[in-house]
C-alpha cells in the first residue's frame, strides 16, 4: 500500500514537471506570436427577446483579454452588415504567427445543420430567412483559417428566441485546428446568470482566464466543470477540440528570487473557483525537526512574519490564512496544481517521503494581543494558543491581486 501511495506522488510531481517543460517549449517556440480576438456582444434584440448580460459578457470579455497581451476586435448590438465588416477587418489581422479568437455573446440558431449567429436586426419569419438575415459560423471559422490555431467561444442564449418553432441548438463542427466551446451542450438553455452582471459561462471564462498556465484543452475543461457544477448539472457546455499544439492563456512566467524566507523546493495548489492559491509544503524544516516536519513550524509571530516576507518562484503577497479558509481546505475535494493537474485526495497535503503522519494544527491570522487562534485538522476545530506557543504554518495568497 505504502509503494502504491509513492508511486501516486511520483505520478503526481513526474506529471508537473512535464507540463512546465511543456510550458516552457511553448514560450521559446512561440514568443513573437501574435494573439488577435474578434468579441462581439448582441444584447438590445428588438424582434427578439433581449439579452440582459451579453453587452456586459462581451465588454468584460475584451478588457480580459486585452490584459493578457490580445490585440481586440470589438463591438456590440451589430447588424449582419456590421458583422460582416468586422470579420474582415479580423480576417486581414490574421496570419501563420498568430493565434486567433473569436468571441460571441448573444442569440445563436441550428438550422439544417448550420449554425447561425443572430444580428441585431434579423428579420426572420421562417427558417428560409436563416441564411440571408443572420451570420454563418462557418463562414467566420474560414476566415480563420490563416492562423496558427483557432479559438471560438460561443456563449449563446438558447431558450427559443423564436416562437415561430426555429430549432435553436448549434450543430457540432469539425475544424482543423480549431477548439469550439459553447457555453452549453446542443439544445439546452444557458443560464443569463440574472442576479448577476455576466452570463454563467462567461463568468466562469472570466475567472478562468485569471489562472496561470493553462493550455486551451485545460482551460476549457476548467470552465466546463464549474459551470457544471455551478449549475447544478443544468448546464454543461461542449467542447469540439480539432487543435494541434498548444496554446497557453495567461502565462505567469516563475523566475527565482532572493529572500531570508525564499523557499523553491514547495509547490502550490490552485482552487479554481475562489482563486486562492495554497502553499503545498513538502519541505523540510530543518532547524526544528528534520524527522517529522515536512511543513514551517513556529511561534504566531513568526509565521505571519514568514507568510507577509515569502517569496516563491515569483509569487509574493502571502498571508496567514483565516478559520473559514482553513476548514474550507479540508472539505474542497478538488484543486488544480500548477501545471494544471486535476488532483482527488482524501489528505489535501503531500507528505514528504521522509514522513507520513499527517499534520494537523495550522495558525490563522485571527489573533489578539496576547494569542492567536489555530484550526486542527484532526478535530476539525479553532483552537486559542499563546502566540508563544508553536504550530504549523501554511501560507495562501490570492491569484487575482487587490487593485
Amino acid at each position: 500500500m505504502k509503494k502504491l501511495f509513492l508511486l501516486f506522488i511520483f505520478i503526481i510531481f513526474s506529471f508537473g514537471v512535464g507540463s512546465d517543460r511543456a510550458l516552457q517549449i511553448y514560450i521559446n517556440k512561440h514568443k513573437n506570436e501574435k494573439k488577435i480576438a474578434l468579441v462581439i456582444g448582441n444584447g438590445n434584440y428588438i424582434k427578439f427577446q433581449p439579452l440582459k448580460n451579453a453587452l456586459n459578457d462581451a465588454r468584460d470579455v475584451k478588457n480580459a483579454l486585452e490584459k493578457i497581451g490580445f490585440k481586440v476586435i470589438f463591438g456590440e448590438n451589430l447588424t449582419r452588415k456590421q458583422i460582416k465588416r468586422k470579420i474582415r477587418v479580423f480576417e486581414n489581422m490574421l496570419n501563420k504567427n498568430s493565434v486567433a479568437l473569436f468571441y460571441y455573446a448573444g442569440h445563436g440558431i441550428e438550422v439544417e445543420n448550420k449554425n447561425y449567429l443572430v444580428p441585431l436586426k434579423s428579420d426572420i419569419i421562417d427558417k428560409i430567412d436563416v441564411p440571408d438575415e443572420a451570420v454563418s459560423l462557418n463562414r467566420i471559422i474560414r476566415g480563420m483559417k490563416k492562423a496558427r490555431l483557432k479559438i471560438v467561444v460561443i456563449d449563446a442564449c438558447r431558450n427559443d428566441p423564436f416562437s415561430r418553432g426555429i430549432e435553436t441548438h448549434f450543430a457540432p463542427l469539425n475544424a482543423d485546428g480549431t477548439i469550439i466551446a459553447f457555453g452549453t451542450s446542443s439544445g439546452d438553455t444557458a443560464s443569463e446568470n440574472p442576479n448577476d452582471k455576466n452570463g454563467l459561462f462567461t463568468k466562469y471564462f472570466l475567472k478562468t482566464l485569471q489562472i496561470p498556465n493553462l493550455n486551451q484543452v485545460e482551460f476549457f475543461r476548467t470552465i466546463r466543470k464549474e459551470v457544471y457544477l455551478h449549475s447544478n448539472k443544468r448546464q454543461k457546455p461542449a467542447l469540439y477540440d480539432e487543435t494541434i499544439g498548444d496554446f497557453y492563456f495567461n502565462i505567469k512566467k516563475v523566475h527565482k528570487t532572493k529572500s531570508k524566507y525564499t523557499n523553491n523546493n514547495f509547490h502550490t495548489v490552485v482552487n479554481p473557483v475562489t482563486l486562492v492559491m495554497w502553499q503545498n509544503e513538502v519541505y523540510i524544516n530543518e532547524e526544528v525537526d528534520k524527522k517529522t516536519n515536512y511543513g514551517k513550524i513556529g511561534n504566531w509571530d513568526y509565521a505571519n512574519e514568514y507568510c507577509k516576507n515569502l517569496k516563491y518562484k515569483g509569487y509574493t503577497n502571502w498571508r496567514l490564512p483565516s478559520i473559514k479558509e482553513l476548514k474550507s481546505l479540508a472539505s474542497d475535494k478538488y484543486y488544480v496544481l500548477n501545471s494544471g493537474f486535476y488532483i482527488y485526495m482524501k489528505r489535501v497535503f503531500i507528505p514528504s517521503v521522509q514522513n507520513l503522519k499527517v499534520i494537523t494544527s495550522f495558525w490563522t491570522n485571527e489573533n489578539d494581543k496576547t494569542g492567536a487562534w489555530v484550526f486542527d485538522y484532526s478535530s476539525k476545530n479553532k483552537e486559542y494558543f499563546s502566540k508563544n506557543t508553536y504550530h504549523y504554518i501554511r501560507c495562501i495568497r490570492n491569484m487575482v491581486e487587490e487593485k
